[in-house]
């Protein structure tokens, strides 16, 4: 019960998670990204930790619940796609026999390593654009593990979501985990698959990407084009011919002879009478 009710906690975050993802992504819209190429992704790490525990009969009485811890490395692809490998340790915790002549189960104990492929379906929703661990996510990853001290087949499908927390992110993670039975390598199970829930708390670190430098174009200036005024044809002139004007002739009747003034007289002044010298003192 105790399993189940911390299992309905973690889907209630995650939906709460998801939704104001989608909310925040229908009133902003698409923001503006920036330029990242695939040589700016990021190659980042994950550490969770969780309680893990059988979902299916009759295991769930051959094993109680236990704790699972594992590492992460991802390489960034683009916004919302990363591969990785993660190495996963964990253990369920001794259970009850089913029969009275069965062997008790013990301990389960497992290491697994797998390759992960995570995507991220609401990439342009969170608040940081360079950041690749926050938000909404789902990991699909096939596994090989040593369980039981048998080597078997295993994959796992999580779902989770990472908040923003200055230089990592943390949030809750859900993860379900089937481990592939393959002839006799597990005798003491009988036919019966072993089914996992496992609910937990991951940190991612180094998640941001590189922002390209890009470098802006020299700004143009148009300067506006003077235009000329329209310049319209003077039309010539015609050209002025000067007629020679012939002389009018008129009867010598009409032309009175023009008369002879003579010029007035100038009287010239009267001559003054000589100066006579003095005589000589004695």
């Amino acid at each position: 019960m105790r399993l189940r009710r911390m299992m309905d906690v973690l889907g209630v975050l995650l939906c709460v998670g998801a939704s104001g993802s989608v909310a925040r992504a229908q009133e902003s819209g698409e923001a503006p990204r920036p330029p990242v190429t695939i040589d700016d992704e990021p190659w980042m790490g994950t550490v969770d930790i969780g309680i893990e525990g059988v979902v299916n009969a009759p295991m769930s009485r051959l094993f109680y619940p236990g704790g699972s811890l594992g590492v992460g490395v991802y390489r960034s692809l683009a916004d919302g796609v990363a591969l990785g490998a993660r190495l996963r340790a964990g253990f369920l915790a001794e259970g009850q026999r089913i029969h009275a002549e069965a062997e008790h189960p013990g301990v389960l104990d497992y290491v697994m390593l797998s390759a992960v492929v995570r995507l991220r379906p609401f990439p342009s929703a969170v608040a940081d654009p360079l950041r690749r661990a926050t938000g909404l996510y789902v990991e699909l990853a096939p596994s090989i593990a040593v369980a039981d001290e048998q080597l078997v087949g295993a994959y796992w499908i999580s779902a989770g979501y990472g908040f923003d927390a200055g230089p990592v992110t943390i949030g809750p993670s859900l993860r379900f985990t089937h481990f592939i039975q393959s002839g006799a390598q597990f005798e003491r199970f009988g036919d019966d698959q072993v089914l996992t829930l496992t609910g937990g708390i991951e940190i991612g670190f180094a998640d941001r990407a590189r922002e390209s430098l890009v470098v802006a174009p020299p700004e143009v200036v148009e300067e506006p084009i003077a235009m000329e005024p329209a310049v319209t044809p003077i039309e010539e002139a015609p050209a002025i011919v000067e007629e020679p004007i012939a002389p009018v002739e008129l009867p010598a009747e009409t032309v009175a002879p023009a008369e002879t003034v003579a010029p007035p007289e100038v009287e010239s002044a009267p001559e003054a009478p000589p100066v006579e010298a003095p005589p000589p003192a004695e």
